[in-house]
């Protein structure tokens, strides 16, 4: 378990959508725990916080779920 960053890809349909509504924790194990976007860093952002594309994400989580984290949000 560890923080890793993930970044969402120009062309990811989840972009635009909460963070309850992708309901991370429950499908992926994972957490958001920052996200930084334009030059800003949101620390805990909450649930209502929507994805956008480019965001680097710092997410809690294991390697591999972080990995399939990353390609979910690549389709």
């Amino acid at each position: 378990l560890g923080l890793l960053p993930l970044t969402v890809p120009m062309s990811s349909k989840h972009a635009g959508k909460s963070l309850t509504e992708l309901e991370l924790p429950t499908h992926w194990g994972v957490q958001v725990v920052g996200i930084q976007r334009n030059g800003v860093t949101l620390i805990s952002p909450g649930r209502s916080t929507t994805l956008n594309p480019g965001d680097q994400l710092l997410v809690l989580g294991t390697p591999d779920r972080v990995n399939e984290l990353a390609f979910w949000l690549s389709t």
